[in-house]
């Protein structure tokens, strides 16, 4: 029975439906992993053979406590970070720690305690991943010490909290104090059985139910991201690094979605998303070099500062015209320096939400950042490559994608808008495949007048609507 393929959610909070659409989802799951799983034994070997390893690992190691921290607005910038990592506390991290020498030292400095503490825990996690240790099974008491190093010098570091803690702007209560212990118990429970799911849906699985639980004063949602790396290290996948600028609003949305709904699959489908782009990254170790080059040593700031605030007075002038028809727009990411780069060479890696716009119905469109498609490159050189700015509409039936592009018919033609930086800024829109130029003013009035129409035709569904009939749809990215 199909609904045997799904016997390894068996006692989690956690659901899929067993219709046949979510059950092909679940195969290309299974298939992306043993795709990826092949791919990095391929780069492993190649960045041993070119004695890249160390180097890349150490990207890696950088740009995940980065962006950890950052998504809990902590830690200073990816340059300090990288500087830390590299000092004697850095690569001395568990010996200082076990003398008491670490905890001393990093309560004294707010950035040393952010860096020192997520990577103190992933060092320990990495010799959970020893030939000794991978096999036995997790404890809660390895999830304990994991905390006890990322919170190194607090009173709660490592300790089940105390006081029923509440977490702003969220519609989910956590467990109160006492019943987190045997929740807890519930969930080492679970990771350790045998299971025949994807690794990307337990390790999603994982995250969500210890946030869902909270069992610590501070520190879950590092925690969570670190435990969800190490399933999915031990299953021989890359690790998922969910960028602050580009992917909070849908990493906190999906989350809060399987809080209330219990439905995991949006939240997998961002692991998915996350791990395959990583995965492209590290294919091209070049130029994942000269992307992290460029964020220590902030080269082309210029430019980006340019392109951005030409964008944003786009937007503005945009958002202005809508509110006058009674749509609003609510801030879902931002393009930084190196999604800018990556679009810029027509790396979807760089892909990243940026406005949803609403109407008094809740009719819903999302706004996204991605590279220029072939027909508008065709008219410009390839230096004024810019993001271009792409719409979706929800994807009620697709759940591991929460949107799917718009089609060219429900936007009244309208497929994409790029902004380029002038003396006098540039809007260049893909309209039933011709390309229209304007100023910012003009540009803004036409596009908002397409959207509108759009909006109060209907052709733009709201959430759960059943509206969205379309066959093929790849989600929000273009590949």
């Amino acid at each position: 029975m199909d609904g045997d393929r799904l016997e390894g959610l068996d006692g989690c909070p956690y659901s899929i439906p067993s219709d046949p659409e979510t059950l092909t989802q679940l195969d290309q799951l299974n298939d992306t992993e043993r795709d990826l799983q092949r791919r990095l034994r391929v780069v492993r070997e190649r960045l041993v053979t070119s004695g890249l390893l160390g180097e890349t690992r150490g990207f890696q190691r950088t740009r995940e406590i980065y962006e950890s921290n950052a998504i809990e607005g902590l830690g200073p910038s990816i340059g300090r970070t990288h500087e830390i990592l590299r000092s004697w506390s850095g690569r001395d991290i568990l010996s200082e720690f076990d003398r008491g020498i670490f905890t001393e030292s990093i309560m004294r400095d707010p950035d040393l305690r952010a860096v020192l503490g997520i990577h103190g825990a992933k060092v320990l996690a990495d010799r959970l991943m020893t030939p000794d240790h991978s096999e036995r099974p997790m404890t809660e008491a390895d999830i304990r010490s994991l905390h006890e190093v990322i919170a190194a010098g607090e009173s709660y570091a490592g300790r089940y909290k105390r006081f029923h803690i509440t977490i702003s702007q969220a519609e989910h209560e956590p467990l109160v104090p006492i019943d987190t212990p045997a929740a807890m118990h519930e969930l080492v429970g679970w990771i350790n059985r045998k299971s025949e799911l994807p690794a990307i849906l337990r390790a999603a699985v994982a995250h969500a139910w210890l946030t869902h639980i909270h069992p610590f004063e501070d520190g879950n949602g590092r925690l969570a991201r670190l435990l969800a790396n190490l399933l999915l290290s031990r299953a021989d996948l890359p690790p998922a690094i969910v960028k602050h600028r580009s992917e909070r609003e849908n990493y906190i949305s999906t989350l809060a979605h399987s809080d209330v709904g219990g439905d995991i699959f949006p939240f997998a489908g961002l692991v998915q998303k996350t791990i395959t782009r990583y995965m492209r990254e590290v294919e091209k170790p070049g130029f994942l070099r000269k992307i992290f080059v460029a964020e220590l040593r902030q080269r082309g700031q210029e430019l980006y500062d340019w392109w951005w605030n030409s964008v944003q007075a786009f937007t503005t002038r945009l958002a202005g015209e809508l509110f006058l028809s009674g749509i609003s727009g609510t801030p879902a990411g931002s393009v930084g320096r190196e999604e800018f780069n990556l679009l810029r060479d027509l790396d979807s890696a760089g892909n990243s939400w940026y406005l949803v716009l609403k109407d008094e119905a809740q009719a819903e469109l999302l706004i996204w950042f991605g590279y220029p498609s072939w027909g508008l490159r065709q008219r410009l050189e390839p230096r004024d490559y810019y993001p271009t700015l792409f719409f979706s509409v929800r994807n009620d039936e697709y759940r591991l994608n929460p949107y799917r592009k718009a089609s060219s018919e429900e936007l009244g033609g309208l497929t994409e808008v790029m902004v380029v930086p002038d003396l006098n800024v540039k809007v260049h829109a893909r309209i039933d495949d011709r390309t229209l130029s304007g100023g910012i003013a003009d540009s803004a009035e036409l596009i908002a007048e397409k959207i509108v129409s759009a909006f109060r035709s209907g052709r733009i569904p709201a959430r759960g609507s059943g509206l969205l009939r379309g066959r093929g749809a790849d989600g929000m990215a273009p590949e």
